[in-house]
């Protein structure tokens, strides 16, 4: 990869204290990028209706802005041309290098989570209407593996070998007053969809620029 310049602490940086709109944190991001040891997509959303997802890779990081009033991604799938083609070229780096073919099993689970990825984008944009329950459709969303967005991790001998993935939590956010509706995976009880809805309420979105 890139010479890491001598900017902030490899750990990471903290954006909310810095940035105070989705503009200013982005500018964060672009910046320090090469800081952020991980890889993921994460949303981001500030009280001015503004939002955007912040693509990582290690040291690499992609911007992508809100279309329209619709901003959605999943952990680790990447949409921005750059960043798939720098995603694309270290993978093909590692395959060659470990001597192994562009079709190796170890590449199958990513195959998986991008079938998944596909499956949650159409389901978004089936005609059931938009608020609580279209969002509790697709995370509960049970179809064949690997589309399924809600995982139980079966495990079953004569099945997909992958497919023994469980979906930890399932997530959504009302931004517009400020609450989440959170379910969670009890362990070997019950699975994220079998599991009682809690929301959260946070507190009220301050009027003006704090």
């Amino acid at each position: 990869d890139e010479a890491i310049e001598d900017l902030w602490p490899c750990s990471g940086f903290p954006v909310s204290r810095f940035a105070g709109n989705i503009d200013e944190a982005a500018q964060l991001f672009e910046r320090y990028g090469r800081f952020m040891w991980d890889t993921s997509s994460q949303v981001w959303a500030d009280i001015y209706g503004n939002a955007m997802v912040v693509e990582k890779s290690f040291r690499k990081i992609r911007v992508r802005r809100m279309q329209g009033n619709t901003i959605w991604t999943t952990d680790g799938q990447y949409q921005t041309a750059e960043m798939s083609a720098y995603l694309w070229t270290k993978r093909r780096e590692y395959v060659e290098k470990a001597g192994k073919g562009l079709h190796a099993d170890d590449l199958q689970y990513a195959a998986d989570c991008e079938v998944r990825f596909c499956s949650i984008g159409e389901l978004c944009h089936r005609p059931w209407g938009r608020g609580y329950e279209h969002m509790r459709r697709i995370l509960t969303h049970h179809g064949p593996f690997p589309r399924a967005v809600c995982r139980h991790g079966y495990g079953d001998p004569g099945g997909d070998p992958y497919d023994t993935a469980v979906t930890m939590q399932s997530r959504f956010v009302d931004l517009t007053h400020n609450r989440a509706f959170v379910r969670a995976w009890a362990p070997w009880k019950k699975f994220a969809c079998e599991a009682p809805e809690t929301m959260i309420q946070y507190p009220s979105i301050p009027q003006g620029k704090y």
